[in-house]
């Protein structure tokens, strides 16, 4: 006799949302940065919360000649969140406009826009712990591929945080802490890798993604920036699964990529299958997720039709 198929609650999936937003505090207090010291990395976290509740419409429509960055920068906290520490800080400044522009200017993010954010972090003061741990801030290949590795750093922490933040708002429900000072107090410094030294390629592909990215082939095993990263996060990257999905770019974080793997992307509809694909735009006829149905789609956008006064 066939078992009946299993289906998700919405209990179910209120339960899987408070799992992973706990498993993410968790991570943010016990997992080391790969260059960010744990200050920035909760900074990186609130900000990503706090943008989307204080924006207010600000500064939205086509991408200014000056380019995105630059005018998210210009917006300041208009643009979202507020940056908790010194004011005028430029390294907090420079991350603060990453996390807007994430939360709240998707559609104008680009390649200008990825490469202003990396020359902004080397050049903000975002990197001087790691200048000064590794002697070598006057290392133009080292600080350009740390600047590279502390935006995959901020862009998977605010993914996360923004993720949850979001969902929990849906829900109508209490949005679940992040790690108390006492936490983040004993939370684990940088690993500070050099990726010069780990790395024996970097490669890039525009046809992949505008940022840099490395296979499994390219680690230098002989290293000793290898041995400062767990063998079981290397593997469960999943590098040798092919280099024509812009996913690939996040090893420069691998031990953040490997938590969004491994504890968030089923919350979020999203298999590990699903997240190795090329990015197209959803068709509701086509393939997806198996968790996401066509009732779901077509759900979602009569809602998106209702509140927008639009044809569906």
């Amino acid at each position: 006799m066939r078992s009946r198929p299993t289906s998700t609650t919405p209990d179910d999936r209120a339960r899987d949302l408070r799992t992973a937003a706990a498993g993410f505090a968790a991570h943010l207090s016990s997992s080391p940065g790969v260059v960010l010291p744990p200050r920035h990395r909760m900074a990186v976290a609130s900000l990503a919360r706090g943008a989307l509740l204080d924006y207010g419409g600000d500064g939205l429509g086509a991408c200014p000649l000056g380019g995105m960055y630059g005018h998210v920068a210009g917006l300041g906290s208009r643009a979202g969140g507020t940056w908790d520490g010194p004011a005028g800080e430029e390294a907090g400044e420079c991350l603060a406009t990453i996390v807007r522009s994430m939360v709240n200017f998707q559609g104008g993010l680009d390649a200008r826009w990825y490469e202003d954010a990396v020359d902004a972090i080397r050049t903000s003061g975002v990197l001087s712990d790691y200048a000064e741990a590794n002697r070598c801030a006057d290392d133009g290949r080292e600080m350009d591929l740390a600047s590279r590795a502390a935006f995959c750093e901020v862009a998977l922490l605010a993914s996360v945080s923004h993720g949850i933040h979001a969902a929990f708002l849906a829900l109508g429900e209490k949005v679940p802490p992040l790690p108390t000072p006492e936490e983040m107090g004993r939370a684990p410094g940088p690993m500070n890798l050099r990726y010069s030294s780990l790395l024996r390629r970097v490669r890039r592909d525009d046809a992949v993604a505008a940022a840099p990215f490395f296979l499994g082939r390219d680690i230098n095993r002989s290293s000793p920036e290898c041995s400062k990263v767990d063998t079981s996060i290397w593997k469960g990257m999943n590098f040798n699964a092919g280099t024509d999905m812009p996913w690939v770019c996040a090893g420069f974080s691998p031990y953040d990529a490997d938590f969004l793997i491994r504890r968030f992307l089923a919350v979020y509809y999203l298999s590990t299958g699903e997240m190795m694909l090329r990015w197209d735009r959803l068709d509701a006829t086509g393939r997806h997720c198996p968790n996401v149905s066509r009732l779901d789609v077509e759900t979602v956008a009569a809602a998106v039709a209702d509140a927008h006064s639009c044809g569906f």
